[in-house]
């Protein structure tokens, strides 16, 4: 995960194991503490791609975007927006749960 330091204009890069003391250690302000224990977006689109005969061309055309978005996005590099999320899935016939899952947990309050 990459995260900008509002502070100083670095970025520093994090695993999904980062600490806080390590985020201390090296500057990050507070409110971008919860951030490193934050949630990650996987997905299903390249198997439900495959099992309907769909390329990532046939389906970039369908939901209006390049192949290399829905190459990103099927990767996981890139999260796709909340519309675009439900157009892949309509264009997958699959709900869109099924399509996208969440993992992780929200910060304790």
């Amino acid at each position: 995960m990459i995260v900008k330091n509002a502070s100083c204009g670095r970025l520093a890069r994090f695993s999904q194991t980062g600490t806080i003391a390590s985020a201390l250690r090296i500057g990050l302000p507070i409110p971008f503490l919860p951030i490193l224990m934050s949630t990650t977006l996987q997905n299903n689109i390249r198997r439900l791609r495959f099992e309907r005969g769909m390329t990532q061309e046939e389906l970039a055309l369908r939901v209006g975007v390049s192949r290399q978005t829905v190459m990103s996005i099927e990767r996981g590099a890139t999260n796709p927006s909340v519309l675009l999320a439900f157009k892949v899935a309509m264009a997958l016939q699959a709900p869109v749960t099924e399509v996208f899952q969440v993992e992780g947990s929200l910060v304790p309050v």
